[in-house]
């Protein structure tokens, strides 16, 4: 289902940005800081843990290495700055399903629709390079940034997650969102 090769090293290209894959040398850029910084991972699963840059560049090994994801750069084009990853999988190629996951580091691209824009030409490559059925997102309720890009791109919200994760010393909601490539269709006919 999946071709390798086009699946380790596409550029995906849109209006503001293009994704291309995560590098090892991204890491010595603003992707490390990112992951330091409360504010900007407030809402990943992932918070909480001091980040190395080690750490995140063998993570990005094993991403890299393991077909069953695409992980992509976001890319500014006017700046060329590296400003953000979204991430599909692990890619269950069987069920032909994806999570998918997204975080803009760079805070002056925050609320300027580069994540909606990501996330629609991930769907698009999701769809029509990979042949996914369905993607997935999941979301804490009190992040309506992310909600309202995933929702722009075509998700539809599909369950609430009662007190989901410990955030900020309370346990809070989470949302799942998805999108079927029988949306997607319908939106590109």
């Amino acid at each position: 289902m999946v071709d390798k090769e086009y699946h380790n090293n596409p550029i995906i290209e849109g209006d503001r940005i293009y994704l291309r894959k995560v590098t090892l040398s991204d890491v010595d850029g603003d992707y490390f800081e990112w992951m330091n910084n409360s504010k900007a991972i407030k809402f990943l699963s992932t918070r909480g843990i001091k980040y190395t840059r080690e750490i995140i560049k063998k993570h990005v090994s094993e991403i890299n290495g393991d077909s069953r994801y695409g992980f992509f750069a976001i890319i500014d084009r006017e700046s060329e700055k590296h400003i953000g990853n979204i991430k599909i999988g692990p890619i269950d190629e069987f069920n032909r399903i994806a999570p998918l996951g997204i975080m803009i580091g760079g805070s002056d691209f925050l609320n300027k629709g580069y994540a909606t824009e990501a996330i629609k030409l991930i769907v698009k490559y999701s769809f029509e390079d990979l042949r996914l059925n369905k993607l997935t997102a999941g979301c804490f309720a009190l992040n309506t940034g992310a909600i309202n890009a995933f929702k722009k791109a075509g998700f539809l919200e599909e369950g609430l997650l009662r007190k989901q994760e410990f955030l900020n010393g309370e346990f809070a909601d989470g949302v799942l969102l998805g999108i079927l490539i029988d949306d997607f269709e319908g939106t590109n006919a």
